[in-house]
């Protein structure tokens, strides 16, 4: 991915010490890698409004933001956690203030550390690092991970809500800049799950789309009408524990979307691929991927390049492998690859 549109900077790579850029010949970029304890995430905008792409990176301590001016990548500022909590999940990049130059705003979320039953924190930093909103979750869990919030405008306030999910009890939740509490509580989500947030029905509103890991269900919700939209027919005995992704896949419907996620039960797994406006599954899905994935999520990608105007589904494995595939479930060369080694 290109970080400087001067110099070309092409990757960008988290380690468990460091933040590394490297070049598009595979060397270390200028005085890169930055040393950064136990990094775990990194995400990309352009959070000073200078029309160059930033990096925020984000470790269990702190969360940092280094600013790109012309190809030179310096630290632009650190906000450490709350006391007594840790990051978990990746920074989500919106417009959570009204403001009549907007800029963009970073969300994480927070938790206590692992059996230490706790309200989730939501915080909200501008682009100068400086704490603006802090939220909490409705429910106590005992540090489960949440998933990376999603922002997007979905009740047309004005300003971009966040919505997040998280499991024990399984929720998902809407907040904004004008109440200190949730605007909306759902009872399902999931932990380690992104809701998606798009145009379901139509209404030029993004709609919210979330798991119930009950029977593999997903539910399109419309928050700004506050009516469900759809739930997918469910599949007894599997869990859903993944996020959902949104794309055009099908090339039976040249003209619309479709959603995929990951159901699992044990060792079983089923890919769904479900059609927007009824969220009903496509002909010939879902495809068993049985003995591949555990409480996976699926990407989308251009994996045929020019030939092949509709997005792939590649998506992880248990043995270290990713797979790639299309609508047709036809598997996608050189898929599968290997990711370390042998498996």
């Amino acid at each position: 991915m290109d970080r400087d549109k001067v110099l070309r900077v092409k990757y960008l790579y988290p380690g468990l010490d460091s933040v590394y850029i490297f070049d598009a010949s595979g060397n270390n970029y200028r005085d890169w890698p930055k040393y950064f304890r136990i990094v775990y995430g990194v995400v990309l905008a352009d959070i000073d409004n200078n029309g160059y792409i930033d990096i925020v990176a984000v470790s269990k301590d702190s969360i940092k933001a280094y600013f790109n001016n012309h190809g030179n990548i310096t630290l632009g500022w650190c906000a450490e956690v709350p006391d007594n909590y840790e990051f978990t999940g990746l920074p989500a990049i919106g417009y959570i203030q009204l403001a009549v130059i907007p800029v963009l705003d970073v969300v994480m979320t927070a938790r206590k550390s692992y059996g230490t039953s706790s309200n989730l924190k939501i915080l909200a930093y501008d682009c100068n690092g400086v704490l603006i909103h802090e939220w909490q979750s409705s429910e106590k869990q005992s540090g489960w991970t949440s998933g990376t919030p999603s922002i997007e405008n979905v009740l047309s306030s004005g300003a971009d809500e966040v919505v997040i999910s998280y499991g024990y009890p399984n929720r998902t939740e809407i907040f904004n800049a004008e109440s200190a509490l949730p605007q909306k509580v759902f009872n399902y989500g999931a932990r380690r799950v992104t809701p998606a947030l798009t145009d379901i029905n139509n209404d030029n509103h993004p709609d919210i789309l979330a798991p119930d890991i009950s029977n593999g269900i997903l539910h399109a919700y419309d928050a700004y009408h506050d009516n469900p939209i759809w739930d997918t027919d469910p599949i007894q005995g599997y869990y859903n524990y993944s996020s959902p992704a949104v794309g055009n896949i099908s090339w039976r419907y040249p003209d619309e979307v479709e959603i995929t996620y990951i159901c699992t039960k044990g060792s079983d797994a089923k890919l769904r691929l479900v059609d927007r406006l009824l969220g009903r599954d496509v002909e010939h899905w879902p495809l068993d991927i049985d003995d591949q994935v555990w409480k996976s999520s699926p990407a989308l990608a251009f994996l045929q390049g020019h030939s092949d105007p509709y997005l792939d589904i590649i998506f992880g494995a248990r043995d270290c492998v990713l797979y790639g595939v299309n609508s047709d479930q036809e598997p996608i060369y050189p898929f599968p690859l290997l990711l370390f080694g042998k498996p």
